[in-house]
């Protein structure tokens, strides 16, 4: 990891003053080294801001998606999340790594592809190491509390290299949910005073259901309207994405 490591950071001394915000569209013979977008989501409950995630999304013939974010939840412990999350050109995984840090105490959630599976693991700083094997094919990552992973995901689906039905890994918790993804849908969004066409998905993960809106290629919005939570694309919209969440509520109580 130590040449990869050495790539990314590279790449982003470059990106310091550098936003893009051309489509994304794997190419299938992109440039050596192409960044691909950086930005801030934040997320809220309830109209509440709960946490926000700085990330910067790089793409390299060699090393395929590179993905880079730190997030800080609002809670009373200030949790930040430092990750680096690693996909093969084909969205295969390479390498996933999320340090956890409170006031109290840190941790290292990873996930490493072996054979045919995925060993996660869970090193805190003082303490037992837990680990846990699952199968890997099939399975995508979907940590908790991280928006950005949620970008990789529709970048997979749009490359076709992600079946509708598939298993959402969650390092933090040692655990596997059952997830579906359907669309691409055509929706209408709102920032500040204007409207937006974008497309919509719908995910469900387990018993959740979640929306995520995308737009020219990028994600702007994901809302889980049963649980309050709504997450946007800060940099592209500075005023915020507005999504109507009545109709998606109750079709969720619906269960269709």
């Amino acid at each position: 990891m130590t040449k990869t490591v050495l790539i990314v950071l590279a790449v982003i001394a470059g990106l310091l003053a550098f936003m893009l915000f051309g489509p994304l569209h794997p190419a299938p013979t992109p440039p050596a080294r192409q960044v691909s977008v950086a930005g801030e989501f934040v997320v809220a409950q309830n109209g509440n801001r709960i946490a926000t995630e700085d990330y910067t999304l790089v793409y390299t013939n060699k090393e395929g998606y590179i993905l880079i974010s730190q997030a800080t939840l609002d809670t009373q412990k200030k949790t930040t999340l430092a990750q680096q999350y690693q996909l093969t050109p084909q969205f295969a995984l390479s390498f996933y790594q999320l340090g956890i840090n409170t006031q109290s105490a840190s941790q290292i959630v990873s996930v490493q592809p072996r054979g045919g599976k995925l060993h996660m693991e869970i090193r805190p700083t003082a303490g037992t190491v837990r680990t846990l094997d699952v199968p890997r094919r099939g399975a995508f990552i979907l940590d908790n509390n991280l928006v950005s992973q949620y970008q990789l995901l529709i970048l997979a689906a749009e490359a076709e290299k992600l079946d509708r039905d598939f298993t959402a890994v969650v390092p933090q918790t040692l655990s596997v949910v059952q997830a579906h993804l359907d669309g691409p849908n055509q929706v209408t969004f709102a920032s500040g005073d204007k409207k937006y066409t974008g497309k919509r998905y719908t995910l469900r993960l387990g018993t959740k259901q979640i929306t995520i809106v995308t737009y020219k290629g990028y994600l702007v919005g994901l809302f889980n309207p049963a649980q309050g939570i709504a997450a946007y694309n800060r940099t592209m919209f500075p005023q915020g994405v507005q999504y109507t969440a009545v109709a998606e509520l109750a079709r969720q109580k619906a269960g269709v």
